[in-house]
């Protein structure tokens, strides 16, 4: 009888080696682990305080640190409807070790003075791919400007509130009007301009307005004088505008005056 060739027994031996070697590195790289970032403390981003009408936008990454693919992602957004996804590159990927992706969250506070809390949450298929991120935000009230006298006859499409005023009626001598602008909202103003003024005939002084920001229930003063002519029955109008650095347009005022 013909002896078994050693060679056969030293390639299962090799074998059943190589497979004993490669069990542990298969199970090495451990489950998925994912995170949201960036924080402002431990699990949690805060927007801050955000003016009502305005919005603020945050990109959050979402890295793998685990030792395995995460499978295909959920991103969801539950919480305060003042939290929207904008935009969403995990939608379906499946985030392998060391690898990230981005979404991106907007904040639009509705309310004046108003906490909100949303949470934004990360499942894969695999049950250790998980995370989540309590996201919170405050909205703030816009300085509000109002002036006096005057008769605001509406506000226009950007916010602006337009006044209407007779300054007097001239007798071959000058009419002054003193006006007070008077800040009616929750927050402060940027550094405040009187602009776009004047036609011929008007001129404004003593302007305490201009380069001021105003607080909360803080007022300025600037003064409107109309010298014109000395026809009956003309009339002469002029406008000015109350803007702010920031590039917002409070107030518009037209004025008039009549010989």
């Amino acid at each position: 009888m013909k002896r078994p060739s050693g060679n056969g027994t030293t390639f299962i031996a090799i074998a059943l080696a190589f497979v004993v070697l490669l069990a542990p590195a298969a199970l090495a790289g451990g489950a998925p682990s994912i995170a949201w970032s960036p924080t402002t403390s431990e699990g949690a981003f805060d927007f801050g305080v955000v003016d009502t009408g305005q919005t603020s936008s945050q990109v959050f990454m979402l890295s793998n640190r685990g030792g395995s693919a995460t499978g295909a992602l959920k991103v969801s957004l539950s919480g305060s409807s003042a939290f929207s996804l904008r935009a969403n590159g995990c939608r379906r990927a499946a985030l392998g070790p060391r690898k990230t992706c981005t979404v991106t969250v907007e904040y639009a506070p509705s309310t004046a003075g108003a906490s909100d809390v949303a949470t934004l949450t990360a499942v894969g298929k695999k049950p250790a791919a998980r995370a989540r991120i309590e996201l919170t935000g405050n909205g703030a009230g816009r300085a509000d400007l109002s002036l006096s006298p005057g008769t605001l006859t509406g506000t226009n499409s950007t916010g602006t509130k337009l006044y209407d005023y007779v300054v007097g009626t001239c007798e071959c001598g000058p009419v002054t009007e003193t006006f007070m602008v008077t800040n009616d909202g929750a927050s402060a103003t940027g550094t405040l301009t009187v602009a776009n003024c004047c036609t011929p005939h008007f001129f404004w002084a003593n302007d305490t307005c201009t380069g001021s920001s105003l607080a909360a229930g803080e007022a300025c003063l600037f003064e409107l004088t109309f010298n014109g002519g000395c026809n009956p029955g003309d009339k002469f109008d002029t406008s000015l505008d109350i803007v702010a650095d920031s590039g917002v347009d409070y107030i518009h005022l037209d004025a008039h005056a009549f010989c």
